[in-house]
């Protein structure tokens, strides 16, 4: 799932495509967020809180295919295996 704020739907939608999740939830918050105070922030967080839960525990999207339960991850690079 991801936040954005509306001006960056398209942003949002393409970034999902790209990492192949292309029927993950998005979930649109108002916009600007980084010029406000960090109480401001909180409240902006705690308010659109109950739609985040509900995204996040809502059935699997028509359509889209979910993730295997088990998966293998490359370790990151550490810094002298990127010369």
């Amino acid at each position: 799932m991801g936040i954005a704020t509306a001006p960056f739907a398209d942003e949002a939608v393409a970034q999902a495509r790209l990492l192949g999740m292309p029927g993950a939830r998005v979930l649109y918050i108002p916009h600007p967020v980084q010029l406000l105070s960090a109480g401001d922030l909180a409240g902006r967080a705690d308010a659109v809180f109950p739609d985040v839960l509900a995204a996040l525990t809502a059935g699997p999207v028509a359509g889209y295919a979910t993730a295997p339960a088990t998966a293998s991850v490359a370790p990151w690079p550490r810094g002298d295996e990127l010369r």
